[in-house]
This record gives structure tokens, sequence and C-alpha cells, in this order.
């Protein structure tokens, strides 16, 4: 390949091939989940610190990796550290198999690490069974920092609650922001008018936004669940088809578990959506609660919970950072996962 026809470029703000390139991407591995995003233009509109980097061939756009700057408060160290998540990634399907993936994330390391001078952490997630971004996130030499998965939450005909408490944006972004200030890699990852958020009486606060998929392929029973479940009364609720809608719950507080249920189902009714997903670390201690719960409903029952592999690569990190970093429960985005 010569390297020489291809340009790379830095920008702080997507242009429109860029966003129509994201917003045509088929994510995922061949034979498992494959999906596509149908609320890009809005994502890239609210996302904070977005870094876009791309590969050109004269006026074409031949790749674009997504990164988003950070600052993530270490605790043990009291102070904060700049981080970026890699948040897309996505190769022209008329350069693949060229070995664009590779060239870019060497353009963006290179980037970087001559421009980087202070303690700085990159991380992203892939689901396991993700193969081709396994081999391109490989060139980082990234560490391998733990797994979470989303936990599935549903109801066939959601109840709206009459106790519900109207609350200022500021004041449950400052309530929901003790609560998560000391798990590891929090930040504000979106523009505060991305999400709603909504409490009851009872001190249960959800934060979340309604996500838009277009499912392409299902890791397993896929002609059922694209051609026949569709079909069928009810059921249609949780099996869509080719049309995936959701609730992503981005942050969240309870006292009482089943309060917190309630309002979760009052928010599907509101939003005249069935499903939710709240994405959780394995070791933290909300994921082992409402997955025993025994509450969740009828998609937890019949779908099976992916595994996603959070990986890290460390810049002029000493050992303090990377022990703080790693040994900690993580905060996952329902904003950057969806």
């Amino acid at each position: 390949m010569n390297t020489e026809n291809y340009k790379y470029h830095f920008d702080t703000k997507p242009c429109i091939k860029v966003e129509k390139l994201l917003s045509e991407t088929i994510y995922g591995t061949k034979g498992g989940l494959l999906l596509q995003h149908k609320d890009i233009a809005r994502k890239l509109q609210s996302i904070k610190g977005a870094q876009f980097h791309t590969l050109w061939e004269g006026n074409e756009l031949c790749a674009v990796a997504v990164y988003c700057k950070r600052e993530v408060f270490v605790k043990s160290l009291n102070k904060y550290v700049d981080a970026f998540y890699i948040r897309y990634f996505s190769v022209n399907p008329i350069f693949q198999n060229k070995g664009l993936g590779k060239l870019l994330t060497q353009k963006v390391e290179a980037y970087y690490r001559n421009t980087i001078k202070e303690p700085t952490i990159f991380y992203a997630y892939i689901e396991q069974k993700n193969l081709k971004s396994q081999s391109v996130s490989n060139h980082f030499e990234p560490k391998k920092m733990g797994v979470f998965s989303p936990v599935y939450f549903s109801r066939f005909f959601p109840k709206k609650l009459k106790n519900i408490a109207k609350i200022d944006d500021a004041i449950a972004n400052k309530f929901l922001q003790e609560k998560y200030k000391h798990l590891a890699l929090y930040s504000n990852v979106a523009e505060d008018d991305y999400f709603k958020t909504i409490s009851t009486t009872n001190n249960s606060v959800i934060q979340y936004s309604v996500v838009n998929w277009e499912v392409h392929n299902y890791p397993s029973n896929n002609f059922i669940m694209r051609n026949v479940l569709p079909k069928i009364p009810i059921v249609n609720r949780l099996a869509e088809g080719k049309r995936l809608r959701f609730i992503a719950v981005e942050q969240f507080y309870y006292e009482d578990r089943s309060d917190f249920f309630k309002l979760l189902e009052h928010i599907l009714s509101v939003e005249k959506l069935y499903k939710s997903m709240i994405y959780l670390d394995h070791n933290d201690i909300h994921f082992e609660e409402l997955t025993q719960s025994q509450q969740l409903g009828m998609m937890d029952k019949i779908q099976k919970r992916p595994s996603i592999t959070m990986q890290i690569f460390f810049l002029h990190c000493d050992e303090d950072i990377q022990n703080e970093i790693i040994k900690n429960t993580k905060y996952i985005s329902g904003f950057d996962v969806t």
C-alpha cells in the first residue's frame, strides 16, 4: 500500500462526509450483533470534547476515528487527569481490506504521542466477539481492565406513576455527581440538554436518553427475531425486527430498588417504549443487586447479556495512576456505548 496516497487530517468539528460515513456504518462482527446508529447527527452535536481524525484520498473520505477528550478524577491522588474515550472508528466500505484502519490508528497514535506531555488515559469498550476492533485496538498495546454488560429491563404494559417530583437539572446533576464521582473514568460525557432527568418523591433519580438503532443481524435466531416475532402482537413490543428503540440509563440513584423499577417503568410509559438498558461494570455493586432481583422483566429472561471488554492505554502515567484506574469500579456511560 502506498501510504502517500492518503492524507491525514485532524479536526474538532465533523464535516458532512464524516457524519454520513458514521451514520451509514454497520457496527459489530459477522455472525454477531450488527447494528446501525440512527441518531448520529444528534450525538455528534451533543458530544463533549470530540476530536476527529480522518484519512482522505483526494476528496474521498477513507476512514474516521473520533476521540473524546475528558478529565477524570483520580481519587487517591486528589487530582484530575486528562483522558480520551475512543468513541467511533469506521472505514469507508470502498476502502476496506486495504490496511487503512491500521494506518489511521498509527497516525492517531503518532499525533497524541507527539502532542501530549502530561499523564493521559485512553480507553475503549470492545465486545469480545468483535475481532476487527480488537485487532485495530491492539496496535495501541492496551491493558484489559474488566468487563461490563447491559442490564435489560422491560415491561409489556408500562404504568405511569403519580408521585413524580419535578427536579431542576442542575440540582439533579449535582446530586448524581456526588454518587458517581468515586467511580473510575467518571466524566460529564455530553451536553446536559441531551439527557432527561426525572425523580420520584421517594428519592429515586434517573437520567436517561432515547436510543434508536437499526439491527442488521441478531447473534442468535436472527430470522425469527427479524421476521417472525415482530408480527406477533404484544411480543413485538420487545422484538421490533429491524428496529430497536430503548431507554439508555446514564446515571441513577435509589434508596429503594422497587421504587427505582417503578420510576424506570414510568419513563417507558412516558416515552412509549418497552425496554431499557442499564450499563454496569461487573464489579459495580448494583450489577449483582439488579440482575438478581427477579424484577427485570421478560427481556432479561430471553436475551443473553454480552460481555464487553474494557481496554485502557496509559500515556505518561505513573504506577499510582494506573493502579487507581485499573482496580476501581468503572463508570459506564449509556451515552458512550450507544
